[in-house]
């Protein structure tokens, strides 16, 4: 092997290596840009659970109030008592389960 040839290929090594170096770099800026979103996501997912829990407790106070002052279970003002109640159960189950895939598919 002559040192022409050793010469040639030390500069394409150092080409194929340049050449990852950049791909690396181009895939980091791109892992970087998606983690950031991910990050969006979570914040907005902590902001909603937290307005939820907000209105939650809101919800409790007023039903309290009505229960208090009226001696009224709030789910008898609907008019469809314990369906109503069964129903916001089964809705807040389904939220909570499409919160949970969404964060398993993060």
């Amino acid at each position: 092997m002559t040192a022409g040839r050793v010469k040639e290929e030390l500069v394409a090594a150092q080409e194929q290596q340049a050449q990852e170096m950049a791909a690396s770099h181009a895939l980091e800026a791109s892992l970087d840009d998606l983690r950031h979103s991910m990050s969006v996501i979570r914040d907005a997912q902590m902001t909603a659970e937290v307005r939820r829990a907000e209105i939650r407790t809101q919800l409790g106070t007023v039903e309290g109030t009505l229960s208090g002052t009226y001696q009224l279970d709030p789910l008898t003002l609907l008019g469809e008592g314990t369906v109503s109640h069964e129903l916001a159960l089964e809705t807040e189950v389904v939220a909570v389960t499409e919160t949970e895939q969404r964060s398993d598919a993060e």
